[in-house]
């Protein structure tokens, strides 16, 4: 099963190769706007969404990704790429190895929900709204508080260009303060209706925040 589980693993790395530079999902965006919300948007990526999609429907999510939850009207979302939850799956094992989850219909509902509301925050923040990173350190950008309470740094970056450092295209970084899990934005200011999308790396080791994170929190949904 982890044989085949690889498979599906390579063929979504094939199909979204183009998602390591800072470019827009082809989903019929013009400029980075997308004329519809998060969800629909979403839901019209196939090859890069898919997974995420099952997953807000079993956490009972898709209200929040529509528009339509009347406490978080705008927000902005960290995306989940298909790649991303298929290593999560892989790397998620029993004490003898086994697959905990053999697809993402396994995982639990709760699950599903905790993980998604780590990677989201309230109202409409775009790369130019994060300040820099203090070069060489954990330090600098904002500190925002996740949908299910978690502290996230997020951070803008200096990017490379012809392997000169600094001179490149600015970046997006984040850093969850209790796990220290970090990550970096492949795609981002997708505009949505409702939520500013920023798409993670398909390198991006999506984590589970109820073993990675802090043992209590506060807050959240």
């Amino acid at each position: 099963m982890k044989n085949y589980m690889i498979g599906i693993m390579f063929v979504i790395a094939c199909g979204t190769g183009g998602c390591e530079k800072d470019t827009f999902h082809d989903t019929g965006l013009a400029n980075g706007v997308y004329d519809g919300t998060a969800w629909e948007y979403m839901q019209a990526g196939h090859g890069n969404w898919d997974s995420l999609v099952i997953m807000i429907r079993k956490a009972g999510l898709a209200d929040l990704f529509d528009g339509k939850d009347p406490d978080c009207p705008q927000m902005t979302v960290f995306g989940l790429t298909n790649l991303s939850i298929v290593q999560f799956l892989l790397r998620t094992t029993d004490g003898e190895g086994e697959l905990v989850y053999r697809s993402v219909a396994d995982m639990p509902d709760a699950l599903c929900r905790e993980i998604l509301l780590s990677y989201v925050i309230a109202g409409r923040h775009v790369r130019v709204d994060f300040p820099y990173e203090v070069q060489g350190t954990l330090e600098g950008g904002t500190v925002f508080e996740t949908l299910n309470g978690l502290d996230l740094r997020v951070y803008r970056v200096k990017g490379s260009w012809q392997g000169m450092p600094d001179i490149g295209a600015d970046g997006i970084g984040f850093h969850f303060l209790e796990s220290g899990h970090t990550g970096h934005v492949a795609s981002g200011d997708i505009m949505t209706g409702n939520a500013v999308v920023h798409s993670l790396s398909t390198t991006f080791q999506m984590a589970d925040p109820v073993v990675d994170g802090s043992e209590e929190r506060t807050g959240g949904r």
